[in-house]
């Protein structure tokens, strides 16, 4: 019995066997293992061990000395290693490298260069190379090494060290060649002191164990005695090298205990906290890749006690000094849940010899890290411990693959672990320290050092994507702690300050056990502990005053003096409190009490003002709702507060509709008041923390919310500004905020207590800044006090008006919202000496917390900081655990001190949300919700809303940082930036709204150049002989309308008459006609052709048409036609619809098959270009265009948008017109059949581009965004607009500012547009003044209305209304928009950002609007502008998912919607779905190579397969960058569409290519199956290797290859589908996924057979491939009868055994082949004479247009041999009989491939499929049953829908 079936027997017995530490455990049920089993488990022991190891980590390590120096596969790590090279990662572009600087006494420098030579032949590693493409092999010979030598020790101090800093600048950053030896070196240098050694390794080659061993054994030869010449140190030929090791790890993964290992990450990755949100600088994407060295020791003796206390806790001292780094990164991290990357010393047991090896035998785990557990840090200690040690349990599956897993599914951003943690420490130590101390004393040995003998002075390393890495490592004793930080990543000052605390918590925790205990162990620096209290320390005194008793006390002081100033009136201070008394005297006598509230619900206006102080001195409390709000919030509002009591003006009290049990008091119809009322002693009644006001904010949970504010907090915040900023008597506040914003209560407040006023504007002007400069002049308002908006406003108004006088204006408060950092600066401009200050707070803070005085700003800040507490109050940054965050790092923002509000009314639970008792030092706070950091300085950052921070693909965003960078620009007056749809489809959309500028001036010669041009072009043609051709025409139409009402039956006799209904239903319209013949008949009456009596409704008198008269006008028509030059082909096109007109008129034949004969295009041309009226217009328009065009600033050019351009009869002199201008034009129509006509007609023009657009539909749910063109042309094609009005307003969105609408229209109705044009689609249904009229065109008058109305200026209309070319009935208008407002684009927004921000930060969309909407208090209405940001946006199309993510996918998505002429192309659809085809793929891979950097180098056909294999932008873009990457192993496998939220439990659906590698044959499918199933797709991904493969056992082969790649997936449950040579795979590849454990729920097999003989023979693989590529055989020569060529083909394998040879069809003698068989021959031989190069081109040249791409005679080439082989490889395979269930799918139809191939295909598959065979026929034949519409039968039966089909069973 072997060692197998031992343990297998022991298994079913219920004993497991495992093992540990090398020893043999076991677990079993009592009474199993009896003592005669021990016996024997004993006896078998190293059988069972060795079993165990193979189950575990596979078939174990084999010595292969032959193979020592084949190339092997790096490991996971070492991969990871070279990949970071590369600058394509983020913080990438070093080498994984380490340097060592080490100081000895003195020593032998020629020992020490043998004995380095020496180790070099003794360890392979040292003579390794590494290659781009992840492979490494060991030299068998290198040269002898030689050691660099200095000598310093004749230089002075200061230069010996100036040569040391040289040498170790020069090698401790290295970046070696990979690929070239050494990856290593060595200097000495010698200086007064003694010797120093540089050592330099490319940490590829070794870790950190190997290199301790290398010096080790470098000292021991070194200092040994006896001869370097040969290796008595070395190991024997048998040793194993790195290479066994390698081989036997990957080997390893084929074990039990890798697949559990597996298992266990996986489940864990979702839950895995992504890496530590540590402060980075802004540019840390360009920081310079060099490390720098912070490091720290502990004593042999501090070493000692911290290991004591560790084992004395249960834990080991590495992972307490873990431990101690992750408290430390917490505390500098916005969140306390992170990862940590953990660098491992993991040398699998595989050879009792691998000790002494020299390699990289690394790896990583990733330590999830929970600082919210435990109550202390010991706590946390144990639980990372135990986490740690279940890690290290299952650490076969590398950190790495962990990693790439992680990336998989969050994104490649979210992989990055860039803190790591590194520990040379054996776990042994605290063990023994915790034993008795031996009479030594010592625990353990005491580690020796790096290199004996030797200090380590100077030492770093280098690691690709790591920001910090931690190392620990003992040395002689003691303890080295060292983190390698990546330079410029942090702001300054904040690594030395984590580092500090770092260092002092492990000399804390070595030093004593108070640290141990602590919950919170790592402190604020010292000096941010004194900085922050001193900026908090803001006590000052306070008034125990009520907030209204200063005002009451200043109207007693100065009663005659203006307190509210009106553009109506004005109240002095006598007055006002004479009135608020008469309303607090009002209000006790209605039984109002103390406390109270009572609503103020009034128009801006002095009765606010009024009833505010009246409610106070009524003891109560206000509460202001602003008339603004709906009546349903209005009354949920008063309900909530428990309002008894309203008080509002007498215009608005008949309509207030107040709910029952609500009276109102009409404040403005009250009597004032006397002093001697008895209320005066109400003035100071209050308490301080009695409740003042109200006020209402929007909750989180969509419920408004009461913020209670208490007479104190208020009085304290009014007090401190006055005081602060100088506020008294002879200060005039302007009140722009509504009642119900806390800005109010200041503007009240505020000036009225020192004796100031209050100025209001009008309500109906509250938001007009002429308004507001008027107040300011006239009133001597000296305080501004609004939202930034506002002042933005009131600067741009002052920018237009610069001689507006503002007066007295010294101080502008800004709050509530982000100050645009170009803003105050500017308005200074303007107002000088005006000191602005910037505030900010809460409502639930009593208006304001904290201030910054705004000097000058530099205009590249991201934002104006926040600032610091006013008096008596505290402002503090928290993290989660509400500790003080440290400078620069992001916590949220609490309020405490004086200003706090009382509570949320009648809510508390709410309350207790947000208004929190700090649980260190008790302090009241209020938690904002929002983000800030504290700055070195001591201010604070604001980072906006917890909610308005966000994170894009692993990265944190602050929007208010793009906004900042966005209104830096000169040209933007305001931006915004919101963040649009969820999960990965997340992206960041940014709105700028352009400032108001003075017009530019209009271009040069404007408009004289155009008439100009426009009169040349219309030549010395007579006004008379052009109103003679215009009145011949509508006398021609005229006739040929009367004609045709004759001809059915009408006006037969001369007193005939007729009503309206009766002649439509007569004339044979169809309905859609009916209009246009009531239109004739009022032409023919307003000729006097016909008289109509409308009292009865009856037409009568029709004129004569006889044929003499019709043939009178013609030849007056033909007569004038030259002299006019008005276009034979048009008068030709106007007779042949007369002569039609009936059937025009019944629908029987379209207008377009007269305008387009055809298909041609000449006629149209004829009717739009070709003729007088057009030539002049046209030339009008491009003189306009190149006038627009010669007069552009840029930068970058002009955008022209074409609308309507069909048959491109303006197009075709305009575009050539403007080559050699910077133009971008882009023509568009509402039908692909113009785009691909233009395509053609402008192919020499590249910088024109195509697109679909509906003028009647809305520009953003078609791709086009606001501002984006800067000229519009359209080209009769307005007048299709259904609502005109409608039409102009999108358009003037559409046009950037200053920017132009070109157009030419008709101007008039005219009779030969009614016989002609008028029958065009989409001229009926209209909305506008149209409908009324029933006319079809505007005319000139109302052209210019509607461009009026539409904000047009500078308009110019040609010709002149009094010339005869007017009378056509066809003008050109010409129209500038948005004229006063900057002219910017996207584009130059990007570029700005570009500098300014890091990539990720750059808003995927960036859209250019007029108008940014603001909510009603003045603040950016974000909700609006989500909508905006809508699913309409390009970047997320409807069909394709997400938006691109990165640059490349923007890039490639741009180039897919350019081909395919769509909008938007979203990163997941699929290039057929949204319309490719074959042609449109050889035009999309030509372009990317051209285009693309990352395509640039990869061959056509490369690129070809993978836009047929990858059919979709991410796809496309991953298989780019791994390519481009280097490195990256090609895959077969490609999803074709991802797994449906539907479909959880279905099988992966598996299409396996065809004969042409690829799997374009199943388009179809895929777009039928997407959506219902997860489909992927098995292609193949390296041509070259496929075409030099055996063909024997190709099918066998790509079987193997291909499970392992499912297998390796994790593909656990599949449907494999096989076309053509597919289906020969997918019985041996479903064979194989079923014996290793895969479901394989069925196999499909389509129309797939092997060809039964062998093609050798060129003719007949070419007639083989020519039907595959679906070419016309017969037309390239082949016989035309198949069944003979089927004949001579038997004949011939006949003949051969199963052989078709070359030659041997034109040899054969044909006897017995029938009467065709000559011709055959003939056929056969006359092909034959021709070369191979020729009868390949005529291939491609006949092939289907499905197949274009492949067409030129490199890629036919290509792919004939790919085909070849195929045919081979699919003759010679042997199939393994199939048991599994399988569906044969068979064409109905006869195209056969080859000869032969479908009577056999049903009996072949009988026998090779012996389980349960299912044959379902299918309409098509082998080529269109997978192709539409056939392709839905078969995606029916794929997908398990039932479809009728003949079916039949067989078991084979």
């Amino acid at each position: 019995m072997n060692a197998g079936e031992y343990v297998d027997g022991l298994t079913a017995l219920g004993v497991t066997l495992y093992e540990e530490d090398g020893k043999l455990r076991y677990r079993a049920p009592k009474g199993i293992l009896t003592e005669e089993r021990l016996r024997e488990l004993k006896d078998r022991k190293e059988a069972v061990l060795a079993y165990l190891r193979a189950q575990e980590f596979g078939p174990g390590l084999v010595v292969d000395t032959a193979a020592r120096y084949e190339p092997f596969p790096l490991t996971d790590v070492q991969s990871a290693y070279l990949l970071g090279r590369s600058e394509a990662f983020d913080y990438g572009g070093v080498a994984c490298h380490g340097y060592l600087e080490l100081a000895l006494p003195d020593g032998d420098e020629g020992r020490l260069e043998d004995a380095w030579n020496l180790l070099v032949r003794r360890h392979d590693m040292l003579r390794a190379v590494v290659s781009a493409d992840g492979y490494q092999r060991v030299l068998a010979e290198v040269p002898r090494y030689a050691i660099r030598r200095t000598d310093t020790r004749q230089a002075d101090g200061e230069r010996a060290r100036r040569v040391v800093d040289e040498i170790r600048a020069e090698m401790s950053h290295q970046v070696r060649a990979t690929d070239q030896w050494p990856l290593f070196e060595l200097r000495t240098t010698r200086t007064a002191g003694g010797l120093l050694l540089h050592v330099a390794v490319d940490l590829l080659i070794c870790d950190y164990g190997s290199i301790r061993m290398l010096l080790g054994e470098l000292r021991e030869l070194w200092a040994g005695a006896g001869s370097l010449s040969t290796d008595a140190g070395g190991v024997g030929g048998e040793a194993p090298t790195f290479r066994d090791y390698v081989l036997a790890a990957r080997a390893a993964r084929e074990g039990t205990r890798y697949q559990r290992d597996r298992d266990y990450w996986w489940s864990r990755i979702d839950e895995l906290p992504s890496r530590p949100e540590l402060p980075l600088r802004t540019d840390s994407l360009e920081a310079p890749p060099r490390f720098r060295r912070h490091g720290t020791r502990l004593t042999a003796e501090q070493w000692r006690a911290l290991d004591r206390r560790a084992a004395h806790a249960g834990v080991t001292a590495s992972v307490v000094l873990l431990q101690a780094f992750a408290e430390t990164v917490g505390r500098w991290s916005r969140k306390p849940r992170f990862s940590l990357s953990l660098t491992l010393q993991n040398r699998l047991p595989l050879h009792p010899g691998i000790e002494r090896v020299i390699g990289d035998f690394s790896s990583t785990s990733l330590l999830a890290v929970d600082l919210t557990e435990g109550g202390t840090l010991l706590d946390r200690v144990r639980a990372s411990q135990a986490r740690l040690w279940e890690d290290m349990d299952h650490k076969l599956c590398s950190g790495v693959e962990v990693l790439r897993e992680l990336a998989r599914r969050r994104g490649r951003a979210e992989a990055l672990m860039p803190v790591t943690f590194t520990s040379t420490v054996s776990g042994a130590r605290s063990a023994a320290a915790a034993a008795p101390a031996t009479a030594a004393g010592a625990g353990a040995a005491e580690p020796a050092a790096l290199l004996p003998g030797a200090e380590l002075v100077h030492g770093i390393t280098q690691t690709p994507q790591v920001w910090i890495d931690c190392q620990i490592m003992e040395d002689t004793g003691g303890l080295l702690v060292h983190w390698d930080v990546r330079e410029g990543l942090f702001p300054d000052g904040v690594v030395e300050d984590m580092f500090g605390a770092f260092s002092g918590l492990v000399a804390g925790l070595a030093d004593g056990d108070g640290d141990w205990q602590r919950t919170a162990p790592v402190e604020l620096p010292a000096h941010q502990r004194e900085r922050l209290a001193r900026i908090n320390a803001t006590e000052a005194p306070r008034s125990a005053d009520p907030l209204h008793a200063e005002v009451m006390a200043q109207a007693r002081r100065t009663p005659g003096r203006p307190a509210v100033v009106t553009p109506g009136r004005t109240l002095d201070y006598a007055e006002l409190a004479a009135r608020a008394r008469a309303v607090a005297a009002a209000l006790t006598a209605s039984g109002s009490a103390r406390g109270e509230r009572v609503a103020v619900v009034m128009d801006k206006g002095w009765e606010q003002v009024v009833a505010v102080l009246g409610v106070l001195l009524a003891q109560g409390a206000y509460l202001p709702v602003d008339t603004t709000q709906p009546p349903l919030r209005r009354d949920a509002l008063l309900a909530d507060a428990g309002v008894r009591r309203v008080l509002t003006q007498s215009w608005l009290e008949p309509g207030l509709g107040l709910p029952a049990g609500v009276t109102a008091l009409v404040v403005d119809m009250l009597e004032p008041g006397a002093p001697e009322d008895g209320l005066a002693v109400a003035e100071g009644v209050a308490d301080p923390d009695d409740l003042a006001y109200v006020i209402y904010t929007s909750g989180s949970t969509g419920t408004p919310k009461g913020v209670m504010i208490s007479h104190g907090a208020a009085r304290n915040t009014v007090d401190d500004i006055n005081s602060r900023f100088g506020v008294g008597a002879d200060d005039r506040v302007l009140g722009l905020a509504q009642l119900g914003f806390d800005l109010s209560v200041y503007d009240i407040f505020g000036p009225l207590a020192v004796g100031g006023a209050l100025v209001l504007p009008d309500a109906a002007r509250r938001g007009d800044p002429v308004h507001w400069a008027e107040l300011v002049r006239e009133h001597g308002v000296s305080v501004w006090n609004s939202v930034p908006a506002q002042l933005v406003m009131f600067h741009e108004y002052l920018r237009a008006e610069p001689a507006a006088d503002t007066g007295r204006l010294r101080l502008a408060m800004l709050s509530g919202d982000w100050i645009p950092v170009t803003l105050p600066d500017a308005v200074r401009a303007r107002v000088p000496g005006l000191r602005v200050v910037s505030l900010g707070g809460a409502t639930e803070a009593a208006i304001w917390s904290i201030h910054h005085p705004v000097g000058a700003v530099d205009p590249s800040l991201g934002s104006i900081p926040y600032g610091r507490p006013l008096a008596n109050q505290t402002f503090r940054v928290l993290d989660p655990l509400m500790r003080d965050c440290p400078e620069h790092v992001t916590g949220e923002l609490y309020i405490g001190g004086a200003g706090l509000a009382l509570g949320y009314l009648g809510d508390e639970q709410r309350t207790a949300e947000r208004f929190v008792k700090h649980p260190h030092d008790g302090e009241r706070l209020y938690r904002t919700g929002d983000m800030g950091r504290r700055l070195a300085d001591g201010e604070i950052e604001f980072l906006g809303r917890v909610d308005g921070q966000v994170k894009l693909n692993g990265h944190r965003v602050e929007l208010a940082e793009v906004e900042a960078a966005l209104q830096g620009h000169p040209a933007v007056q305001l931006a915004a930036a919101v963040v649009h749809d969820e999960g990965g489809s997340r992206r960041l959309v940014a709105f700028t709204e352009t400032a108001r500028t003075e017009p530019r001036p209009l271009p040069d010669g404007w408009p004289g150049a155009v008439t100009e041009e426009a009169a040349r072009a219309a030549g010395s043609v007579r006004d008379v002989d052009v109103r003679a051709m215009c009145a011949a025409l509508d006398e021609s139409a005229l006739l040929s309308m009367a004609r045709l009402l004759r001809a059915r039956g009408l006006f037969g006799a001369p007193d005939d008459g007729h009503s309206t209904d009766e002649i439509v239903a007569a004339s044979g319209a169809s309905p859609a006609h009916h209009y246009l013949v009531r239109r004739w008949l009022a032409a023919l009456a307003a000729d006097g052709r016909l008289t109509h009596d409308p009292s009865g409704d009856r037409w009568h008198g029709l004129a004569p048409a006889d044929e003499g008269r019709v043939r009178a006008v013609h030849e007056r028509i033909d007569a004038l036609e030259p002299l006019t030059g008005w276009g034979a082909a048009l008068v030709r096109f106007h007779r042949d619809c007369e002569r039609r007109l009936g059937e025009l008129l019944s629908g029987e034949l379209p207008l377009r098959e007269l305008l387009f004969p055809e298909g041609g295009l000449e006629t149209a041309a004829a009717a739009y270009r070709d003729n007088l009226i057009s030539r002049y217009n046209n030339a009008a328009a491009v003189a306009a265009v190149r006038a627009i065009v010669a007069g552009h600033d840029g930068p970058g050019p002009v955008r022209v948008l074409e609308i309507g351009a069909g048959v491109g009869g303006t197009s075709a002199e305009l575009i050539p017109a403007l080559a050699g201008l910077p133009v971008d034009y882009h023509f568009t129509d509402v039908s692909h059949f113009f785009l691909n006509a233009a395509q053609e007609a402008f192919a020499a023009y590249p910088w024109v581009r195509y697109g679909l657009f509906d003028l009647n539909a809305d520009p953003y749910a078609q791709g086009l965004r606001p501002n984006c063109a800067d000229v519009v042309v359209a080209a009769n094609v307005l007048h299709n607009a259904v609502h005109a009005g409608e039409m102009f307003d999108r358009l003037r969105e559409l046009v950037a500012p200053g920017g132009w609408l070109v157009f030419i229209d008709a101007t008039r109705d005219t009779c030969r547009g009614m016989t002609s044009m008028e029958f065009n689609d989409g001229l009926t249904g209209f909305t506008d003044e149209r409908a009324r009229t029933g006319a079809t065109f505007f005319t000139r008058e109302q052209w210019l209305d509607l461009l009026d109305a539409a904000g047009a200026t500078d308009v110019l209309c040609l010709p002149a209304p009094d010339s005869a070319l007017a009378e056509i009935g066809q003008q050109v208008l010409a129209a500038r928009f948005k004229a006063d407002r900057a002219a910017v684009t996207p584009a130059e927004l990007h570029a700005r950002l570009a500098e300014r921000l890091p990539a990720y930060m750059i808003p995927a969309d960036l859209q250019v609007v007029d108008a940014i909407p603001l909510t009603g208090n003045g603040k950016v209405d974000r909700n609006r502008l989500a909508a905006l940001a809508g699913p309409a946006a390009p970047g997320a199309a409807a069909d394709g998912g997400a938006a691109p993510r990165d640059e490349l996918e923007r890039a490639l998505a741009g180039l897919w919607a350019e081909v395919l002429h769509v909008p938007s192309v979203g990163r997941d659809a699929d290039f057929f779905t949204l319309g490719g085809d074959s042609l449109l793929v050889a035009q999309l891979v030509g372009r990317m190579r051209r285009e693309l950097p990352q395509a640039a180098a990869v061959t056509w056909d490369d690129l070809l397969r993978m836009v047929l294999n990858r059919p979709s932008v991410a796809a496309l873009a991953d298989r780019l960058r791994a390519t481009r990457a280097g490195g990256a192993e090609d895959s077969p496998l490609v999803e074709l569409a991802p797994r449906p939220a539907d479909a959880a439990d279905a099988p992966v659906l598996v299409l396996v290519h065809d004969g042409t590698g690829t799997v374009a044959p199943y388009r179809a499918l895929v777009q039928e199956l997407a959506g219902r199933l997860p489909v992927a797709g098995l292609v193949v991904d390296d041509l070259d290797s496929y075409l030099a493969a055996e063909p024997g056992t190709l099918v066998g082969d790509l079987a193997d290859r291909y499970a392992r790649v499912l297998l390796a997936e994790g593909y656990a449950k599949v449907h494999l589908v096989g076309y053509c040579m597919g289906g020969l795979l997918v019985t041996e590849l479903a064979d194989r996924l079923a014996g290793a454990g895969t479901e394989v729920t069925d196999v499909t097999i389509v129309s797939s057979y092997r060809v039964p003989y062998l093609v050798e023979d060129d003719l007949l693989a070419e007639y083989v491939f020519a039907r595959m590529m679906r070419a016309d055989t017969v037309r390239l020569g082949y016989p035309e009868d198949e069944t003979t060529t089927r004949a001579l083909v038997e004949a011939v394998t006949a003949e051969h055994g199963g052989r078709v040879p070359h030659g041997s069809l034109t040899g054969h003698s044909g006897d017995g082949l029938g009467p065709d068989a000559a011709a055959a021959r003939s056929a056969l031989r006359t092909l034959a004479e021709r070369p191979q190069e020729e009868r390949l081109r005529a291939i491609g040249s006949h092939m289907s247009q499905d197949e274009a791409e492949f067409s030129s005679l490199e890629r036919l080439t290509r792919l004939y041999r790919t085909v070849r082989h195929s045919l081979v490889t699919v003759a010679l395979h042997e199939a393994t009989p199939y048991k599994g269930r399988a569906t044969l799918v068979r064409q109905v139809g006869e195209a056969e491939v080859f000869p032969g191939m479908h009577r056999d295909m049903g009996e072949y598959w009988q026998q090779v499929c012996t389980g349960d065979l299912r044959i379902v026929d299918v309409p098509g034949d082998h080529f269109t049953c997978v192709r539409p519409p056939h392709a839905q039968a078969v995606a029916a039966l794929l997908g398990g829908v039932s479809q009728p089909a003949r079916s039949e069973r067989g078991l084979g």
